[in-house]
């Protein structure tokens, strides 16, 4: 999700390049091009950062493969680490069969 939050800055950057020549060069006095000039620009930012971080859960649903999304980083830690340990240390022993999980090198005193 870092790429979608850096692709919705850059986005949003790009907006704020193209209506600044617009709001500076545009009839000043006039309020009602003042507020429509704001108001687009709420709106273009709003709803294409909206679109952009909802979208990768949206497909997730669509695909069934929502499991990520509903998991806290904490979770997702672990469970990640439960599927590596158990097949590492599969029946007690490490799959590449070097060492055993009961025989370590460090005595407890």
């Amino acid at each position: 999700e870092t790429g979608i939050q850096l692709m919705s800055i850059g986005i949003t950057f790009c907006i704020f390049c193209i209506l600044t020549p617009i709001f500076l060069f545009g009839p000043m006095e006039e309020p009602n091009f003042l507020y429509a000039v704001i108001s687009i620009t709420i709106i273009l930012i709003g709803n294409i950062v909206l679109f952009l971080n909802l979208l990768p859960r949206t497909l997730g649903v669509l695909k069934s493969n929502d499991v990520d999304y509903g998991l806290s980083a904490a979770k997702q830690i672990e469970s990640k680490l439960k599927s590596k340990m158990a097949t590492r240390f599969a029946k007690g022993r490490c799959s590449d069969d070097s060492t055993s999980v009961f025989s370590s090198k460090i005595l407890i005193q």
